[in-house]
């Protein structure tokens, strides 16, 4: 096992065995994040879980389109439960729009609003606890160089972001 694999796992095991919160978990999920993305332009959606017993373990459920996601949300959270899991950070890219109705009465998905944000999502649950979400928005450059990030925002309690990920704990 390599010194970055021995760390990675050190880190993981002191999850489990600590009363990690939510901005820890956050912390560990954003470092790997943008050094995976930094290095690929892109990043798939990993998860970090803590189960109530053993070790911490990511998840990279691989989903391609949003039925996918739906189908893959539903089946993390009956692992979820059976599996006691106690808290885990999810990672992606994602889009984030403002909270805004449609003209003609519909909700505008973020992916679709004209003022949308592409974004490193970052989101961590507590099971019973504190959810705790952000995002770094993603600036890619008009001439196809290397992306930057915009500074962290970090949301919880009034004005936090909702959505699927955030829910995975909820009975």
């Amino acid at each position: 096992m390599g010194r970055e694999a021995r760390a990675r796992a050190n880190r993981q095991r002191d999850l489990t065995e600590t009363a990690a919160g939510c901005l820890q978990l956050l912390d560990e999920m954003a470092k790997d994040a943008f050094a995976r993305f930094g290095s690929r332009g892109t990043l798939a959606a990993t998860f970090l879980v803590v189960p109530s017993a053993g070790k911490a373990f990511m998840v990279a459920p691989g989903w391609e389109d949003n039925e996918m996601k739906a189908r893959m949300l539903v089946e993390l959270r009956a692992m979820f439960r059976e599996m006691g899991v106690v808290r885990y950070a999810v990672v992606t890219e994602a889009w984030v729009a403002p909270l805004v109705d449609d003209p003609r009465g519909q909700v505008v998905r973020p992916g679709e609003h004209p003022s949308r944000k592409e974004v490193i999502s970052l989101v961590a649950v507590e099971r019973g606890g504190e959810k705790l979400s952000g995002y770094r928005e993603i600036l890619r450059p008009w001439d196809g160089s290397k992306p930057t990030f915009g500074p962290i925002e970090i949301h919880n309690g009034e004005g936090a972001p909702v959505g699927r990920l955030l829910t995975l704990l909820d009975d």
